[in-house]
């Protein structure tokens, strides 16, 4: 009969359960040697024993994995290595991959398999780092696997998100900064590191952190993106605790060069549809807005797929290649006014060489390489300082008088044609001016949001970059800038620049911004003998004085 009681009933269910785990608890074997090449052996095992689950297209059959996993792999667990990264573009098979890394060392059959080992697994959501645990799951029903066949001891729990067998375990972990702390993992696994926030700092050390008592490694695998994460790791690449893969196109490629998606996706044509790419990359550069995802996703190049830039990074990248001109014809120059925390910045626009330069300052408390910390790009400030385009002056503020001072300095007594500055700081830009006893200088006004002034600059912008009518030279102040901003439009379709993240410096955009549309803007009003054209079909065609006639 039921029992009435319910404590009594949970006791009985409790006991029922523990009796019936312990009926199919099978001793591990003897663990085996550990491999000369576990990459090798982890492939070859895959290969012979595990199976490509149902709703692919070769479901069923042996489970390969790709050449460029296993070459990632084989320096990933070399001895010595703390850190190992793996960017690559999306649907290249690595999250399978880690899957089947995962199986290998707690299957009872795998090749790493040894008794106590433990990984941790996390990623940018809680139900990202799902998608991992449902691979390892699909990937082991479809190739036998699970307990309960002959005698096999390989567990799935839901909750907590867990793999666990005779020989360990693998636990999923939440994407907030405690995941992984109070835990000791032989190996770590941060996936989609490079779509991580700022916020995903915490998570990654924590993870680091979490593999020091068992002198274990981190794996991060992702598209490269615009994390912060993602970028510093890259750079460490000459460090000899860390192993980084990058799988990414050359800068300024087109979006339709079939050379540029077998960069970025190794496994182009057996896994993943070069017709997808075909379709993806006309899609795309009929759609502006649809390019962002594209460069992110399927080309691995450093961008947000959610945001739309000022101008496409390639783009950018084509007109930076260019040697920079020399300073000819009258310089427009754009400012803006930074406060405790925000740069100053200044830019200075030459119209007719089209050559751009652009300027930034602090104040020197915090120092830069604290500031840089702070804002989460390394070392890049005191990289700017010593090219020359970063400068602090004491205090917490940039005092904006000297600062213009020192502009005047760098164009050797050249008056402006035109100042612009925004024209809801007025007051202090002319007090500023003053203090630097600038008072000569021509000044315009302008509203810097979406509307009739700010967006109009914008658009000068992005066709003066489209049509390659500028010369920024490598000026990392701004291209930092550039990747720190996206666009956001008001109810009429207008465009205003915005930052991309809290910390990001958008500063030298706005002056450049504002010294490149007053420059464009007399370019038309004042039309020369010679210069540039757009036709009806969008593209840019120069044309000579005897053509202008």
């Amino acid at each position: 009969m039921p029992y009435k009681d319910p404590e009594k009933r949970r006791e009985v269910v409790r006991r029922w359960r523990a009796r019936k785990r312990a009926e199919r608890t099978v001793e591990p074997s003897e663990a085996p040697v550990m491999p000369d090449d576990p990459a090798g052996a982890v492939a070859a095992w895959s290969r012979e024993r595990l199976k490509v689950p149902p709703g692919h297209a070769l479901a069923g059959g042996p489970m390969e994995l790709p050449d460029y996993a296993v070459d990632f792999f084989r320096e990933a667990l070399a001895t010595g290595v703390r850190e190992a990264g793996c960017f690559v573009g999306r649907k290249n098979a690595k999250s399978a991959a880690v899957a089947v890394l995962i199986l290998a060392h707690l299957a009872d059959d795998g090749p790493l398999r040894r008794k106590g080992w433990r990984a941790g697994v996390a990623s940018v959501s809680k139900e990202k780092a799902s998608e991992l645990w449902t691979q390892c799951s699909d990937i082991a029903l479809a190739s036998g696997l699970l307990a309960g066949e002959g005698g096999r001891t390989l567990t799935f729990g839901k909750v907590p998100r867990v793999v666990r067998s005779a020989w360990g375990e693998a636990a999923f972990l939440s994407a907030d900064k405690t995941a992984g702390h109070a835990s000791g993992f032989d190996l770590a696994i941060f996936d989609e590191i490079g779509l991580a926030p700022e916020r995903g700092r915490a998570l990654a050390a924590g993870l680091l952190s979490s593999t020091s008592a068992r002198d274990g490694r981190l794996l991060a695998i992702s598209v490269v993106g615009d994390s912060p994460l993602s970028r510093e790791m890259i750079e460490r690449a000459d460090d000899p605790a860390t192993v980084v893969h990058l799988h990414q196109p050359a800068k300024g490629c087109r979006l339709d060069d079939p050379a540029a998606w077998r960069a970025a996706n190794p496994t182009l044509g057996s896994i993943k549809s070069k017709q997808y790419m075909t379709d993806m990359a006309r899609r795309a550069l009929a759609n502006p807005s649809e390019q962002p995802a594209f460069r992110a996703f399927d080309l691995n190049l450093p961008a947000s797929p959610g945001d739309e830039m000022l101008v496409p990074l390639d783009r950018w990248e084509a007109v930076t290649g260019e040697r920079q001109p020399e300073r000819d014809g009258p310089v427009y120059v754009g400012f803006d006014i930074g406060g405790a925390v925000s740069m100053t910045a200044c830019a200075l626009y030459f119209p007719d060489s089209l050559r751009l330069e652009c300027y930034g300052a602090f104040g020197d408390t915090p120092d830069l390489a604290a500031r840089g910390e702070a804002d989460g790009v390394g070392s890049a400030y005191l990289e700017m300082q010593r090219d020359g385009v970063l400068r602090t002056w004491p205090g917490r503020v940039t005092p904006c008088g000297p600062f213009l001072a020192w502009i005047a300095e760098l164009l050797h007594g050249r008056l402006p044609a035109l100042a612009l500055a925004d024209r809801y700081r007025q007051g202090e830009a002319e007090d500023a001016l003053a203090a630097a006893g600038l008072a000569a200088w021509p000044v315009e006004w302008r509203a810097q949001g979406a509307g009739k002034d700010g967006s109009e600059d914008i658009r000068h912008f992005q066709r003066s970059v489209e049509g390659g009518q500028l010369r920024p030279g490598l000026n990392l102040l701004l291209e930092m800038a550039l990747m720190n901003s996206r666009l956001r439009y008001d109810g009429n379709g207008n465009p205003a620049l915005d930052r991309r993240r809290q910390h990001g410096r958008i500063d030298p955009l706005s002056a450049s911004i504002l010294a490149v549309g007053a420059g464009e803007r007399a370019r038309m009003e004042e039309p020369s003998g010679e210069g540039f054209f757009l036709s009806l079909d969008g593209e840019f065609h120069e044309f000579g004085k005897e053509e202008a006639a």
